[in-house]
């Protein structure tokens, strides 16, 4: 199981789908595990015919590496191998699982999942084929309601709640310490003794353990063995038989893939139900601890009781979590078939998609040492802000949430903002009348925008949000940084924050900075992903983000950058190669450039000698940038450092690729050279060359001062600071945000109420023109406006404003 926390991590993630012939609700929970390694695909217009639904949890292990890469490749691989649902074969199923683990194969992952899927095929007359299928020890049940007899198992459900609470509670702590409370695991299994008929069962998949005697026959003829410890495990590693990955234990070249000691064939099994029934898919974190029937049992009284999939599905992992000392991560994925012919809901609305339940975190200072950072590493996985916001009406948190101008109101939707509008109305300081409101995040970008000179204010475009801890993660710059007299040297052991950088650039008359993370080696972060993301999302204006990933594990890293980037708004990708002691054409740099190609953003790398004590050939321009650009013509590379000595290998590089592009970092200006210079004012060479300082490396005061004494004639002068960096990383312009702040501001003096585009909840959004809604983390608070509610409680004057700014959601 590998290691536990002292603590679960409570929260929840929610999802709820729907078309007209299916409903899907799926939860999944942290629980006590160290990280959360499950994944899961829903799709309601699956296959050829586009018709018929797929549905899949997939359990992963070694990392969640397996189990996100068969959550999005396994249903493509079946969709072509299972071909036409009328012509659908075990063998043609089976296929797609092995086709979908020759991939993995091939994409050098380590890891391993157990997967439970379902397609389910409408057949016409309120009748549907489904088709379970799994490989290891997740589970798929197909059950119906159509002649059990509820009250008894209402009574079984109130009896089984009350044993396990040992009081007529239905609640119980889930914060009972890593080994207390509760029988060992499974022995409350069916504590109602309810049999298949009592829960309609129609069909159940069969876990695949090593002591399974098939299983075992097959592990020990590959030439395994199994344990004979609890639970047994395939050559005393895997507690499982069957699965994705894990391909240590599928080695033998004499062996097909279907008798290998883990293989990933599939059993198949398929039923006909009708409109109404149940399929459910969930891990072994719920089945080591419930029964088909417990299952069954739940989803069917809960569902009496009118409480939606989702939370149909939250409610068994909170069971399993609190009631019954499931200690493992936790997916359950309820459907159900027949939507329309039982005249449900065909449509989830978009803001109500993603829920997030917080758990333990809704009172983040009473959670024990490193917890909140478990819970906001789980947040971001779901792809919720590590702060979520709750909604001021109903509490709930869901993706798309939206802002009062005034900041100190958050909705989730519509309705919210109706029910809460007539007592925010009275404290709102957006409306006129009420005290005026601490400034907002837009007028705060308004007042230290307009504040500085933006024509030739400078954008940075290389450094590092590093204090003096960057001394002990990157000894090798220490040297180098003393030898620069780096600013770092006198603030001690003074961290640097976000305000204190801000003003650095505001003396500095800086504009914007990109920020750079650093990994190095053994996947030690040096600066993080995350503390780069603790600056942009303080000062959205003014710092951008460049990631860092880990060589070793290139797969993941190229999920990474796609997380930072349409997640966190990263706009680059940085990779120092003497770091790594390889040179930008190893084969491990490869997904990583693929991956900025296919999201449209910069790679930023070094070129010339290195100032730390590491070796320098690795910043040759030439072979290694030359090679990489023609492999990769559509990649934008910006290369930091200028180049020297091999600086007219450089320019010939920057001369003969389009996409090549250099920055001045880590020498002040004086020391350009003349040769730097001269091609900066040619035409081609004018396009090409940006300002950077490796901050904090050199002082920002110094670098733009000594910019100031080149004498670059202006429009040379304009590239250099600010145009080339605005076309390469696709930055806003400064001046159109403070203005479009300004006119916020004016607008909600003018309106009394909020306007189209609002802040995001967590204070980072923007009103206006694309270009400023780019800023806003899209992934977390995605630009649903405050709609105005009909005329009802409100002035005259609120009332003529509310029609008047009548937006359709998102």
């Amino acid at each position: 199981m590998g290691g536990l926390l002292s603590h679960p991590v409570t929260a929840v993630h929610l999802q709820r789908r729907a078309n007209d012939k299916f409903q899907c609700g799926v939860a999944t929970l942290q629980g006590w595990r160290i990280s959360h390694e499950d994944a899961h695909c829903i799709d309601l217009d699956w296959g050829l015919t586009h018709e018929e639904g797929f549905f899949a949890v997939l359990d992963g292990h070694t990392g969640d590496d397996a189990a996100e890469f068969g959550a999005k490749e396994l249903p493509k691989q079946l969709s072509e191998s299972a071909g036409d649902p009328e012509d659908r074969t075990v063998q043609g199923i089976q296929a797609g699982f092995l086709a979908t683990d020759e991939a993995l194969r091939q994409s050098h992952s380590e890891a391993g999942a157990v997967v439970v899927a379902s397609i389910v095929t409408p057949l016409g007359n309120g009748k549907y084929k489904v088709r379970i299928m799994n490989a290891g020890d997740s589970r798929a049940v197909v059950f119906s309601g159509k002649h059990v007899d509820m009250a008894k198992l209402e009574k079984a459900q109130d009896d089984v709640t009350k044993q396990l609470c040992n009081d007529d509670s239905t609640e119980a702590s889930s914060d009972r310490g890593l080994l207390g409370g509760g029988d060992p695991l499974g022995s409350k299994k069916n504590l109602a003794a309810l049999s298949e008929e009592d829960v309609g069962l129609l069909a159940a998949t069969k876990d695949h353990k090593p002591d399974d005697p098939e299983e075992k026959a097959r592990i020990e003829e590959a030439g395994g063995f199994v344990s004979s410890e609890e639970p047994a495990r395939l050559c005393g590693v895997l507690a499982l038989s069957r699965g994705l990955g894990d391909f240590a234990y599928k080695d033998d070249e004499d062996l097909s893939a279907d008798k290998q000691k883990c293989i990933a064939v599939p059993d198949v099994k398929e039923v006909v139900v009708e409109a109404g029934d149940w399929v459910v898919l969930a891990c072994d974190g719920v089945f080591d601890v419930m029964s088909n029937e417990d299952v069954a049992r739940e989803v069917m009284v809960r569902a009496q009781s009118g409480q939606d999939l989702a939370e149909i599905a939250t409610e068994v992992l909170q069971r399993c979590l609190n009631l019954l000392d499931s200690k493992d991560n936790m997916t359950c994925m309820v459907i159900r078939v027949g939507t329309s012919e039982l005249g449900l809901e065909t449509e989830v609305p978009d803001e109500k998609q993603e829920e997030l339940q917080l758990g333990g975190y809704s009172d983040p200072q009473t959670l024990a040492p490193g917890m909140a950072e478990k819970y906001q590493t789980f947040f971001r996985k779901a792809g919720f802000s590590k702060n979520p916001a709750a909604c001021s009406t109903c509490s709930r948190v869901y993706r798309h949430m939206a802002q009062c101008p005034c900041k100190n109101a958050v909705y989730c939707g519509v309705t919210c903002q109706k029910k809460g509008w007539k007592d925010h109305k009275k404290v709102c300081k957006a409306v006129k009348g009420n005290v005026p409101a601490s400034p907002t995040a837009a007028t705060d970008t308004a007042s230290s925008s307009a504040g500085r000179k933006g024509h030739h204010g400078g954008h940075n475009v290389w450094a590092q949000p590093a204090d003096s801890s960057l001394r002990h993660l990157v000894p090798e710059a220490v040297k180098l940084f003393e030898r620069s007299q780096s600013p770092m040297i006198r603030w001690g052991d003074t961290p640097l924050t976000p305000s204190r950088l801000l003003g650095m650039l505001d003396a500095a008359e800086i504009d914007q900075m990109l920020l750079s993370a650093w990994v190095r080696p053994g996947g030690i972060e040096a600066v993080s992903n995350e503390k780069v993301l603790s600056f942009t999302t303080a000062a959205p204006d003014r710092f951008f983000g460049l990631a860092a990933v880990d060589l070793d594990r290139p797969v993941e890293a190229a999920r990474l950058i796609e997380k930072a980037v349409k997640d966190d708004g990263f706009v680059g990708v940085r990779i120092m190669p003497w770091l790594w002691d390889r040179p930008p054409t190893h084969e491990t740099y490869y997904p990583i450039y693929l991956k900025c190609v296919e999201l449209g953003v910069p790679l930023c790398t070094q070129v010339g000698h290195t100032g730390p004590a590491r070796p320098s050939d690795t910043g040759r321009p030439i072979p290694y940038i030359d090679r990489v650009a023609l492999h990769f013509p559509e990649l934008r590379i910006v290369c930091g450092h200028i180049g020297h000595p091999w600086l007219h290998e450089m320019m010939s590089v920057m001369w003969k690729h389009e996409n090549i592009f250099l920055d001045t970092s880590a020498y002040l200006p004086k020391m350009y050279g003349k040769d730097l210079l001269a091609y900066m004012h040619t035409k081609s060479g004018s396009k090409k060359v940006m300002f950077g300082t490796n901050f904090p490396q050199l002082d920002l005061t110094k670098c733009m001062q000594q910019v100031h004494q080149l004498g670059l004639p202006p429009d040379v002068k304009d590239r250099f600071l600010t145009t080339n960096a605005q076309k390469v990383f696709a930055l806003p312009q400064p001046a159109a945000i403070a203005a479009a702040a300004v006119l916020l501001q004016q607008q909600q003096q003018q309106s009394g109420f909020g306007q189209p585009g609002l802040p995001s909840a967590d204070g980072a959004g923007k009103n206006g023109s694309d270009e400023e809604n780019r800023v806003v983390d899209e992934a977390f608070m995605r630009s649903l406006t405050v709609t105005p509610v009909p005329p009802g409680d409100y002035t005259e004057e609120e009332n003529n404003f509310l029609v008047d700014q009548m937006v359709k959601h998102r």
